[in-house]
């Protein structure tokens, strides 16, 4: 029984967009890909080590061949999901800036989803 209480304000549903994190403390672009989504943040899961990430970043969101969105975030968590000899880790964020377009975008797919 998962007794995890959700304290976000707004839903998330499960979706996998292929997400580069740009940040001012990694030398270089972080992959990984989203595991749920909303108006206001995202979940990744990454191979890249994110526990060096502070302050506001930004990440490219992939969500079909040709479109993809930028947006602003900040890290509110970030953990190890493998043994010690793997580099993955489930970040999640917080969207800072993010576009009125963007923000609209994800809200209907949201809607579609709950549908």
């Amino acid at each position: 029984m998962n007794t995890q209480i959700d304290l976000r304000h707004t839903p998330r549903i499960p979706m996998n967009w292929l997400a580069t994190i740009l940040s001012a403390q990694t030398l270089v672009p972080i992959v990984g890909k989203t595991e749920d989504i909303g108006v206001n943040g995202a979940l990744i899961v990454c191979s890249g080590i994110v526990e060096s990430i502070a302050g506001e970043f930004q990440i490219v969101l992939k969500f079909s061949k040709k479109r993809e969105m930028l947006v602003t975030a900040k890290k509110i968590w970030s953990k190890k999901i493998f043994p010690d000899n793997f580099n993955y880790f489930e970040l999640g964020s917080i969207f800072t800036k993010i576009s009125p377009y963007n923000q609209n975008l994800i809200a209907s797919l949201i809607l579609e989803h709950i549908d």
